[in-house]
C-alpha cells in the first residue's frame, strides 16, 4: 500500500475524503495486476492479479490497520505524512460499508475509483514516472528473493569480520543464521582436511563444518572420536549447547536436525556455491581467529561468531546473540540503501537466496535438499554418497562457470 501510494500518487497530502478512495484505487490495481506483456505498467511495481477472496482480506487487514491507528494515534501514516483519520468519520464509514458488498459490487466499485483517480490527476495512471523499487526474483512458489546485487552490496558494505562471515556463509553456504551461531572454532579448517573428514576431495574451499551442537563427537580432532559436544561443554565451561538453552535465554540458537555425511563424528559440510565467497569468508576467519588468540576467549567458551565491538568490554568475546546480528542485518541493509524486511530481504532470505543460486548452476532438486541440510533421505549409506556427488557437481558447475567467465571477457 505505502508503494502504491508513491508511485500513483507520487507522494503528495491526501484529504480525509480521498483517503478511503485511495485504498480503492489500489485494491482495483491489486485484482487487475500491473504486469502488462512482462513489463510493469504501474511504477516499478510487479503485481500478479490477485483472487476476489485475497482481495477481500487485504481490504480488511487495511480498514482494521486505518481504525486502529486512527483511534490510537489520531492520524495514520502513509509516507512521510501522518493522515489525520476520524476514527468515526465519513471516509472509514464508507471502507466499511463497502466490505459487505458482493463480490460483484465491490469489483465495480473499485473499477470506478480507479476511473475516478484517472481523472483527477488528468492523465492515465500508467504513464506516472517510476519510483525507484528494489527489483527481486521471484521462486516458482512465488517468494521474493534478495538478487545479487543487493546481497554482494550488503556484505561489501559490513566492516565486522564475524558479520560479514555470517552473511556470507548464509547467502552462499546456506546454512541458518541459528545454526551459524552453534559453530566452534574448531570447525573451520583447511580445505585439505575435506578428505579426512568425509573421504572425498573436491574442492579447495576452506571447510566449514556443520557439527551436531549436541551429538557430535567431534571435539579437536579428527583422527579420533571424544566426548559428546554436549558432555565436553560441561566439562570444560560448565555449559550447555545453545541449542539446549531455554528459548528466552539470550543465547538460545536453534539446530534442526538431520543425517550426517560422516555419521561417526556427526558432521556435515558446507557446500559453498560461490569460490569468491568463500575465499572472502576466510579471510573472516583469519580476522576472527586472530581476535580469539589476543582476547583469549577460548578460555571461557569454543564459539566462533563472538561480540567483537562492544565498546563496554562486558560482553567484548562473548558468544554472539541472536538478536545482534537481526539488528546488524538491519543496519548493513539500510548502510546501502536497501530496505529490510521487504521483497524477501531479511536473515533468512540469504539462505533463499541460496537456494535460487544453486537452481541457476543446474544442481539437482535433491542435491540441493542436501546442501540445505533438509534432505529426506532415510538411509545414512545414500547420504553419504549423495553429498559425494553433490561435490562433484558442485565443483564442475563452477568449473564450467569460471570458464564462461573467461570466455565472455
Amino acid at each position: 500500500m505505502f508503494d502504491f501510494y508513491r508511485v500513483f500518487w507520487t507522494g503528495a497530502t491526501l484529504t480525509e475524503d480521498d483517503f478511503d478512495y485511495l485504498i480503492y484505487a489500489f485494491l482495483a490495481w491489486r485484482h487487475r495486476g500491473t504486469i502488462q506483456n512482462g513489463a510493469s505498467v504501474l511504477g516499478g511495481l510487479r503485481w500478479q492479479p490477485l483472487a476476489f477472496t485475497s482481495l477481500q482480506s487485504e481490504f480488511r487487514s487495511l480498514v482494521r490497520y486505518c481504525h486502529f491507528s486512527s483511534r490510537t494515534w489520531g492520524h495514520v501514516s502513509i509516507g512521510r505524512f501522518r493522515q489525520q483519520l476520524n476514527p468515526d468519520g465519513v471516509a472509514l464509514a464508507r471502507m466499511k460499508n463497502l466490505g459487505k458488498e458482493r463480490e460483484r459490487d465491490f469489483l465495480v466499485h473499485l473499477g470506478a475509483s480507479r476511473d475516478r483517480w484517472a481523472s483527477a490527476l488528468e492523465k492515465a495512471v500508467v504513464e506516472m514516472p517510476p519510483v525507484a523499487i528494489p527489483e527481486r526474483n521471484a521462486s516458482k512458489a512465488g517468494l521474493s528473493i534478495m538478487n545479487d546485487a543487493q546481497v554482494w552490496a550488503i556484505i561489501n558494505a559490513e566492516k565486522n569480520p564475524v558479520f560479514r562471515a555470517l552473511w556470507l556463509v548464509g547467502a552462499f553456504g546456506g546454512i541458518r543464521i541459528s545454526e551459524q551461531l552453534n559453530t566452534w572454532q574448531i570447525d573451520v579448517l583447511p580445505g585439505s582436511y575435506r578428505k579426512l573428514a568425509f573421504d572425498y576431495d573436491e574442492g579447495a574451499e576452506i571447510l566449514f563444518l556443520r557439527a551436531d551442537p549436541v551429538h557430535s563427537r567431534y571435539v579437536g580432532d579428527l583422527g579420533k572420536q571424544g566426548d559428546t559436544r554436549k558432555q565436553y561443554l560441561h566439562k570444560q565451561y560448565n555449559l550447555l549447547p545453545r541449542n539446549a538453552l531455554g528459548r528466552r535465554d539470550p543465547l538460545y540458537a536453534g539446530w534442526k536436525g538431520t543425517l550426517s555425511i560422516n555419521s561417526d563424528f556427526r558432521i556435515s559440510e558446507v557446500f559453498w556455491i560461490d569460490r569468491q565467497a568463500a575465499a572472502l569468508f576466510a579471510e573472516c576467519a583469519r580476522e576472527i581467529r586472530e581476535f580469539h588468540r589476543l582476547h583469549k576467549s577460548s578460555e571461557r567458551h569454543p564459539y566462533l561468531y563472538v561480540n567483537m565491538a562492544d565498546p563496554t568490554l562486558e560482553y567484548r568475546g562473548a558468544p554472539l546473540k541472536k538478536s545482534n546480528v537481526e539488528a546488524a542485518f538491519e543496519r548493513a541493509c539500510r548502510r546501502c540503501g536497501i530496505e529490510p524486511h521487504r521483497w524477501g530481504v531479511r536473515i533468512h532470505g540469504l539462505r533463499h537466496y541460496y537456494k535460487s543460486c544453486a537452481e541457476s548452476l543446474g544442481i539437482a532438486p535433491d542435491h540441493i535438499q542436501l546442501m540445505m541440510g533438509h534432505s529426506r533421505i532415510q538411509s545414512q549409506q545414500n547420504y553419504g554418497r549423495g553429498a559425494r556427488e553433490v561435490a562433484k557437481q558442485l565443483s564442475e558447475a563452477r568449473e564450467q562457470r569460471k570458464s564462461i567467465s573467461k570466455d565472455q571477457k
